[in-house]
């Protein structure tokens, strides 16, 4: 099916000028014709998203061409649909006005044909590259919000993560997690409608309940022998134990990628006063009454119900209905009675919404085991609830990794062993256990080239105080090769500091994040005209080569202006400028050998590098054959095209980008002086201001 031609509008009272201006376009374009201003608002009206530009008389009966831009402008078309004022009108306060209600160029009449179509030409292919690059940067913006929401995922999972880390070490159920998010947003919901003097926002509540998860986070540094103690904890012990609070802020303090997190002041106040009460006789602060942060009051009705309705290997699970009145009659502290309130309101929908598990669980902070003989273990001994809780765990890992298409793993010290989830198998094949993987990683061939050291070299950096990094490397997937980023967090003993007692971390592809990376940078370092390198990409390219082994090497750094080319844009107009400069490009890639670089450094200047030349007779015989091919293409184009050149060579006129490009361009400089069509290598006595003589070629050697 051919493709429907785009429509030019005119509008004029004269049939003539129509006319005219209708034999003038209709070879590239549909004509479409008015003869008043509301004619014309009618045909935009109906075919807006066709015309690709308007040609509009001023005076005109019915409707002037005012009130057409007027229309234009209400309507949004002028945005997108460039218009020609036609006047014979030479008021400046006319055209003016026209030029203020948006229209982009003032044609006089009579006509002049040739310069209409010009105009026309270089009018339409500026709203093109426009839109081009208003396209382009949509595009951006949306990879930018694909950025954003990948970060945000990530920080979903780094606190899931952190959160069953502590979950596991604490004998206690990932649902735990789940039910805290559940019952701190319901919660919060009722606050936020009932207390509008928190203002509290829908975004905010998506942030606390995300951050709430983190509440427990301190735990990570209390010692085993009280967080897992099977009896009664000493008032020495319990202090200990309330320290989790302030050491989980300063577990936050040191995770930068959890600082930088615009809610990092949610977790660090949830996870620091949590336990705070509001009659001020909770800890660590004794904060008294909206002392305490709304959200840190919220989560701490969340976390004492939720510890309520769940089994403790000392008590079995108070009734949903038992748990709720314990708290309305401060039977686990004094809460904010809003809140209490708030809470009060939402209990019946807390047990169908947010049901409890009947796991095990430490007692609450602060409760104390009943005697020994009380307790029971409902008939599972020691060894099976840790198996049980290990499968739990791992039941979580799947669940998280399924969910971020990552592969999570964990570092076991004791047993010096590396469990990946089950998606490591998929991705990279072989036995997701590896037992001394330190020693595995530096000769499994799955690693690319030095990366296997590098992460190992990593893995040694981890202390106490720096307890997570971050890298990229490649690795060899069962689909080929690809680019990783690995993430780990460490944990360390707390009595002996210098012991990493385990490991947690993820591994995800980031191979098209990568390749669009790489995209983007060749994009930028592309002319866009003449599809060869740009400035910037041509001074990293020679970079590139004269750091590299081939500096040794002899190069030959010409510098190539065309002669009058502003000549060439005047007569010709700027778009036939371009059709030179594009063939100019060509006739360089066609003459130089793969191995060289090039690029166009703006304007009519071009920059080429030949690599490992012996002599100056190569150099010159190439600089002739580009010249000759550039005078030949003017020949049939039936224009006096030439170039002049400047030549500097590596090393004896310089060791860099910059020095050589200068030395070319004294030599450039020396070539114009000299007449059109020339070409000249650089010498030191170019320095002289009054050096203007013609100059023999240098010896290379």
């Amino acid at each position: 099916m051919a493709t429907q031609k785009q429509s030019v509008l005119i509008v004029d009272d004269v049939e003539l000028n129509r006319a005219i201006l209708h034999d003038l376009m209709c070879p590239n374009y549909e004509i479409l014709e008015a003869s008043d201003g509301k004619a014309a608002v009618d045909l935009l009206d109906r075919n807006h998203d066709r015309i690709a530009i308007v040609f509009l008389d001023i005076i005109m009966p019915v409707m002037d061409g005012f009130g057409v831009l007027q229309h234009m402008n209400e309507h949004g078309y002028i945005r997108r649909i460039p218009v020609f004022m036609i006047t014979a009108e030479s008021s400046a306060d006319v055209i003016n006005r026209g030029y203020d209600m948006g229209a982009d160029d003032v044609i006089q009449k009579p006509f002049n044909p040739s310069i209409i179509l010009r105009r026309v030409k270089n009018t339409v292919e500026l709203y093109k590259r426009r839109f081009e690059m208003e396209a382009m940067i949509r595009e951006q913006s949306d990879e930018i919000l694909k950025q954003a929401e990948k970060i945000r995922n990530f920080n979903v999972f780094l606190i899931d993560a952190l959160s069953t880390a502590v979950e596991f070490r604490d004998c206690e159920s990932g649902e735990h997690i789940r039910r805290i998010r559940g019952i701190t947003r319901m919660l919060l919901q009722e606050v936020a409608r009932v207390a509008p003097r928190y203002g509290i926002t829908e975004e905010q509540i998506d942030q606390i309940a995300l951050a709430s998860a983190m509440h427990d986070i301190g735990k990570i540094a209390i010692p085993d022998y009280i967080l897992k103690k099977p009896g009664r904890l000493t008032d020495e012990e319990f202090a200990v134990m309330k320290e989790h609070t302030t050491r989980g802020c300063q577990l936050l303090e040191r995770v930068n990628v959890m600082k930088d997190d615009p809610q990092y002041r949610y977790y660090s106040e949830i996870c620091r006063w949590h336990h705070e009460k509001w009659d001020g006789g909770g800890y660590p602060d004794g904060l008294k009454g909206d002392r305490i942060p709304i959200w840190a009051q919220v989560v701490g009705v969340a976390d004492c119900y939720d510890a309520l309705v769940s089994k403790r290997v000392y008590k079995k699970a108070y009734a949903h209905e038992t748990a709720v009145q314990m708290i309305l009659d401060g039977e686990c502290g004094a809460f904010n009675p809003i809140v209490l309130d708030c809470f009060k309101r939402i209990a019946p929908r807390l047990e169908e919404a947010i049901p409890a598990e009947t796991v095990w669980m430490m007692p609450l902070d602060g409760q104390e085991f009943p005697a020994e003989s009380e307790q029971t273990t409902q008939g599972i001994d020691f060894s099976d609830r840790a198996m049980k809780l290990l499968d739990a765990e791992r039941r979580r890992y799947r669940i998280l990794t399924t969910m971020s298409n990552e592969i999570v793993f964990t570092y076991y010290r004791d047993s010096d062993r590396l469990e990946f989830s089950d998606r490591f198998v998929e991705i990279f094949g072989g036995d997701p256990c590896i037992d001394r993987p330190k020693e595995r990683i530096l000769r499994d061939p799955r690693l690319l080239g030095e990366d296997a050291a590098k992460i190992v070299s990593q893995l040694d950096t981890l202390t106490d105080e720096n307890p997570s990094f971050t890298m990229e490397f490649r690795a060899r997937t069962l689909k080929g090769d690809e680019w990783f980023e690995l993430t780990v967090l460490s944990f360390w003993d707390e009595e002996d500091t210098s012991r990493c007692e385990s490991m947690v971390g993820r591994l995800r592809s980031i191979e098209e994040y990568k390749q669009e990376l790489q995209l983007w940078k060749d994009q930028a370092n592309i002319d866009s005209l003449t599809g060869i390198l740009n400035r910037y990409g041509l001074m990293a390219a020679v970079a590139h080569i004269l750091e590299g082994p081939e500096r040794r090497q002899r190069f030959a750094f010409f510098m190539l202006d065309m002669d009058n080319f502003k000549q060439i844009n005047d007569t010709r107009g700027h778009l036939y400028g371009d059709k030179v400069l594009k063939k100019v490009a060509s006739i360089l890639v066609e003459s130089l050998r793969t191995t060289d670089v090039m690029g166009r450094i703006g304007g009519d200047e071009f920059v080429f590098v030949m690599r490992n030349v012996e002599s100056t007779e190569t150099v010159t015989h190439k600089a002739i054959e580009i010249g000759d091919k550039i005078r030949k293409f003017g020949e049939r184009e039936g224009m006096p095209f030439t170039a002049s050149l400047g030549i500097a060579m590596y090393p004896r006129n310089g060791y860099s980008f910059r020095v050589l490009l200068e030395k070319a361009d004294k030599a450039l400089y020396t070539a114009k002086q000299a007449g059109r069509d020339a070409t000249r290598f650089y010498t030191s006595a170019m320095e002289s201001k009054d050096y203007i003589s013609v100059i023999s070629k240098p010896d290379c050697e």
